[in-house]
């Protein structure tokens, strides 16, 4: 059966802004549940930010030069600084220009945060878990050598992503339940956060058109 292009406007791509250039820059059950809603029709496409040829040596240079701010252990967690991601949204914003945008990293940036309604984007979450949760819950394991200013920026610019979106959405209750407590999220706010089951349907609940397109828009 043919399937029925989206307008433009309604374009829903599912973007990995960490710091990975494969497809490991999603979570392996986000990749495969995003596949699959391509493949059906409900997703344009998935975007990987990832700074790459020319136009990504500044980013480069900016973690080089953050890092070796350090001292001579330098440090980490380049990833979670304004100077990484608004370096990968200022190529980002004009390539999703009109579309709704699902973001699998907890974190936007200053720039897009700023710039989005003009381009005409309406920005989502769908995460495995919050920074907060990483930080705190997995630091001996994947957080440990992060940058201690470095992750609270983060955290302060995470609870401000997670307001201006238009909807949340997180893998696990434990994760719906956490964000209750810290964030307050409530009915009446325009963010909800909720757990939703692992079904392609839950990216486009709100249309019912369908996409034969899911090349990278960059």
């Amino acid at each position: 059966m043919q399937q029925q292009l989206l307008p433009d406007a309604l374009r829903t791509y599912v973007v990995g802004c960490d710091f990975k250039s494969d497809i490991r820059v999603f979570s392996g059950s986000t990749y495969h549940l995003a596949l699959e809603g391509v493949e059906a029709g409900l997703l344009s496409g998935m975007v990987n930010l990832h700074p790459r040829g020319i136009g990504g040596w500044p980013i480069y240079a900016r973690a080089a030069w953050w890092k070796l701010r350090g001292g001579l252990r330098g440090r980490y967690g380049f990833k979670f600084t304004d100077g990484y991601l608004d370096g990968i949204w200022k190529r980002g914003l004009p390539a999703l220009r009109g579309s709704r945008v699902i973001n699998n990293f907890q974190l936007f940036g200053s720039r897009f945060l700023e710039c989005h309604e003009a381009f005409g984007i309406a920005p989502y979450f769908y995460v495995d878990a919050t920074l907060g949760e990483y930080f705190g819950d997995y630091r001996a394991f994947d957080t440990a050598n992060i940058d201690a200013t470095a992750m609270r920026q983060a955290l302060a610019a995470e609870r401000v992503g997670y307001a201006v979106c238009r909807k949340l959405v997180v893998m696990s209750k434990r994760t719906a339940c956490y964000l209750g407590r810290q964030t307050a999220c409530r009915k009446k706010n325009s963010t909800s956060c909720r757990q939703v089951p692992i079904s392609p349907s839950a990216w486009s609940r709100n249309s019912t058109n369908r996409a034969s397109d899911a090349a990278d828009p960059a």
